[in-house]
């Protein structure tokens, strides 16, 4: 333990590994310039980023919560915006998802569906990290159906803003220029005003158009 060792000891520790900090930060940094430096000459992207949420589940009072989301969004960046203050392309995104919520019990419950696609404006900017985002979504039918057992008691259909499936806080794409990557993230969703807790995942793949 540190408690154990001597002043020195510890002090020639945390030296050593200022040392190697302050010899590993400017190579990093070059590095990560030396990317960035690559990425201008890239006139489009294409990529795709995919969010799923499953989760059913039962609890000891008998209720019930499902959960199963999946939102699929492709992108095409075909023009780079030379004047913007970041690297930027900008393009087209097609998204596609499925979307259905249960909660209740046995003997009553509630379920909210909605499947579609849509189109929308996108947007790639790449800093200190990556980021796909996409223009407001427009809005879609989404069906509530209150059940008793079986049978449907009352089923309403109004149109909310769908999800998209965008990217934030991804790395830098790495030579040559290619990036992969899932994550699990902690996600929700909406029903009844009660939030409902599932987690995501997060899957993206971006590519040069070559």
């Amino acid at each position: 333990m540190l408690r154990s060792r001597s002043a020195r000891t510890v002090f020639l520790v945390a030296a050593a590994i200022v040392a190697t900090t302050a010899t590993l930060r400017p190579q990093a940094g070059q590095d990560r310039q030396q990317e960035l430096d690559r990425l201008p000459a890239i006139k489009e992207w294409t990529a795709e980023v995919a969010v799923t949420s499953d989760c059913d589940r039962s609890a000891f009072d008998g209720s019930r919560t499902a959960i199963h989301n999946r939102v699929v969004t492709t992108y095409q960046f075909t023009r780079r915006v030379v004047d913007a203050p970041v690297l930027t392309w900008r393009g087209r995104a097609t998204t596609t998802y499925r979307w259905s919520v249960t909660m209740g019990t046995r003997d009553g419950r509630e379920v909210e569906e909605s499947a579609a696609s849509f189109e929308g404006d996108a947007e790639l900017r790449i800093t200190d990290s990556t980021k796909i985002s996409t223009s407001r979504p427009p809005g879609r039918p989404f069906t509530k159906t209150k059940y008793m057992g079986d049978s449907v008691v009352d089923s309403t259909t109004s149109d909310d803003e769908p999800p998209t499936a965008e990217l934030f806080d991804a790395p830098l794409p790495t030579d040559p220029a290619t990036l992969s990557g899932r994550r699990t993230e902690s996600s929700y969703s909406l029903f009844g005003g009660v939030v409902l807790s599932c987690p995501a995942q997060r899957q993206w793949n971006l590519h040069p158009v070559t």
